[in-house]
């Protein structure tokens, strides 16, 4: 019996299948790269400046010269770097003749693009061609002690409008406005002298709103200019130069005024009426710094909306302010009673002069501090109307030319 047992499993052993041999171990797969999504920081060591054909960035050792906001942005000046650096604001004379202002302020990237304009807009954004238009009748009048006339032939500009419209042989007017509202301006010349009027009017869609008689009086247009940005970079500090034809007793010449980079919240912050802003603002966390008329640098507290600090240092024409990073310190110009001009170092206890230039030598008209505050940027304008920029190295009081030509140069990396 044992040894049929012995024959029985030997028989259903040989009639198995033989076991398969285990499978190789799957190939080893290379891991797969970690993609990191980021923003690269922005270049620390930029400047952007003014010429003829219009902005222009160049790197602090004269490399890399980018033109950015071309010619058809007509009279680019003034450019300011926002706090990130991936934005800048500048003024140029785009459209005067459809513009409440013949300047105006924009923001734009650094390579020119997402270019669009700050002031003024009745709402963020500005109204498209198709919106809803309300009509908007008047007659310009020239108001007189006794009686009042026609005023013909001034030129009608209305808010999201294109083109300029004409009042007629009776000063009558008409228009059309966004239903959000909008402003209109009246502008011209009335016996050889410049009028002006502007009304700010919410129409209503399918009615015809009737401002009656609009009296134009003697005056010149305001412009903004010289934006700063606010620290947090949502909102625009700029001066509003008021014209200063017929100027009443009391009025202001220039207003420091705040306004959202979309266009919205326009404010004053302080109006100047016995002395004016000659230079800047600059501004440094909460506070903006100007150069005034008579010859004072003040610092003005942007929360409060009052002058916080005072610093006498005298004037120069032209003239020019530069605040330090750390705010500690300002840059300006000052000239002798041989018109000789010197940029000088104002601090609270102390005023040191850093370069001289001679009568008649080619003088700065703007400055800005590099971001470690060791150098100036500064443009230099000669009498033949010929511009430079140049580099000021504040420890050993050397200057060195950057490039020709180029006016109103900002540094950034701050």
């Amino acid at each position: 019996m044992r040894r049929l047992s012995i024959v029985l499993l030997f028989l259903w052993g040989c009639g198995r299948d033989p076991e398969p041999p285990p499978a190789p171990p799957p190939p080893l797969q290379p891991p797969k790269p970690v993609v990191v999504t980021r923003v690269l920081p922005a270049p620390q060591e930029r400047l952007a400046f003014a010429r003829e054909d219009g902005l222009w960035t160049v790197s602090s050792d004269g490399a890399d010269l980018t033109r950015i906001v071309p010619p058809t942005c007509p009279d680019a000046s003034e450019p300011c770097w926002a706090p990130d650096r991936r934005w800048i604001a500048f003024t140029a004379a785009l459209d005067p003749e459809a513009n409440l202002y013949p300047r105006n302020i924009f923001v734009a990237r650094p390579d020119g693009s997402e270019l669009r304009q700050v002031t003024p807009t009745a709402r963020a954004g500005g109204p498209p061609d198709d919106v809803s238009k309300g009509i908007v009748r008047g007659r310009a009048i020239v108001a007189g002690q006794a009686s009042s006339r026609p005023a013909p032939g001034l030129s009608v500009t209305a808010y999201g409008l294109r083109r300029a419209e004409k009042t007629d042989a009776d000063g009558n007017f008409q228009t059309y406005l966004p239903v959000g509202g909008g402003w209109v301006k009246l502008s011209g010349r009335v016996d050889e002298r410049p009028v002006l009027a502007t009304r700010f009017v919410t129409p209503t869609e399918g009615r015809i709103t009737d401002l009656k008689d609009v009296a134009v009086t003697p005056g010149g247009d305001d412009v903004p200019s010289a934006p700063a940005w606010s620290s947090d970079g949502k909102q625009l500090i700029y001066v509003l130069r008021h014209s200063l034809l017929d100027l009443k007793v009391g009025a202001p010449r220039t207003t420091l005024r705040r306004i959202g980079i979309d266009g919205s919240g326009d404010e004053t912050i302080v109006s100047f009426a016995m002395s004016s802003i000659i230079a800047g603002p600059v501004v440094r966390g909460d506070s903006a710094w100007c150069k005034m008329s008579e010859g004072g640098i003040v610092r003005i507290d942007l929360k409060s909306k009052a002058v916080a600090e005072l610093r006498p240092v005298g004037i120069s024409a032209p003239d020019a302010l530069a605040v330090s990073p750390d705010g500690l310190a300002a840059a300006t110009m000052v000239m002798d009673a041989s018109g000789g001009r010197s940029i000088v170092l104002v601090r609270k206890d102390s005023v040191e002069t850093f370069a001289t230039f001679k009568p008649g030598e080619a003088s700065p008209h703007a400055l800005d501090f590099s971001p470690d505050g060791g150098r100036l940027v500064l443009d230099r304008h000669g009498a033949d109307g010929k511009s430079s920029l140049w580099i000021l190295t504040l420890a050993t009081k050397t200057l060195a030319p950057l490039l020709d030509p180029g006016s109103s140069p900002v540094w950034h990396g701050r």
